[in-house]
Parts: structure tokens; C-alpha cells; sequence
């Protein structure tokens, strides 16, 4: 089994962690793709991290695909969408194996060592 197989099994909101994880690490990750989880999770950081006013987020809300305020979001193309499935978000499982294996994260260390 490849460990992007094995990332997988783990779980949406396991891979959402570690996507998060990746994405606040300095060295390589980018902020802008990071998975808020709900919509008074990402409010204060939308503002700072997009540059979003009051009549901007809800214009990027209302314009976007969001049919849940407590849904896992992010943004993208400046508007606020909801994350349907792993296909439907900005993960890049390709980006975050990389990362995991460069920084020989625990979970792939412990994958690597029994496979």
C-alpha cells in the first residue's frame, strides 16, 4: 500500500488535521489553503488573512457554495466553499505526503517503519 492510500484510510478529519498542520508550517506550507472548521472559526481569520471587510465575507459567503454555518470551509477564488469530500478541497494529497515524508512526520514514521 502507498502511504497516500494509507492517508486516505485514515479519514477526513484526520487528513483536515493534518492539512491544517501543513498549512501553518512556515517552512512549507501556505495559510490561504487552510480548512476552517465552521463559519465563526474563519471569521476573525478571513478578515486578517484575505483582507476581507464585513460586506466582503458576506458577499464571499452568500456567492459561495455554503449550505452549513457550522460546515468545514475554505477559501478559494475569494469566495467562502464548503468542504464536500477530500476531491472537493484544496487538499493536495500529493503536497502533503511530500511534506510528511520530508519532515518524517510521526505518522509517516510509524507507516514507513511497518510497511
Amino acid at each position: 500500500m502507498e502511504f497516500v492510500e494509507h492517508l486516505k484510510g485514515l479519514g477526513v478529519s484526520t487528513v483536515i488535521r493534518l492539512w491544517n498542520e501543513f498549512c501553518l508550517d512556515c517552512d512549507y506550507g501556505d495559510e490561504s489553503k487552510y480548512i476552517f472548521d465552521g463559519i465563526w472559526d474563519m471569521q476573525g481569520e478571513a478578515f486578517a488573512l484575505y483582507g476581507f471587510d464585513d460586506k466582503a465575507f458576506l458577499y464571499a459567503i452568500l456567492n459561495g457554495n455554503v449550505t452549513r454555518l457550522t460546515a468545514l470551509l475554505y477559501v478559494e477564488d475569494d469566495l467562502v466553499k464548503e468542504v464536500k469530500s477530500l476531491e472537493e478541497s484544496p487538499i493536495d494529497l500529493n503536497v502533503l505526503v511530500d511534506w510528511m515524508i520530508d519532515t518524517d512526520h510521526p505518522i509517516f514514521a510509524d507507516w514507513d517503519a511497518n510497511n
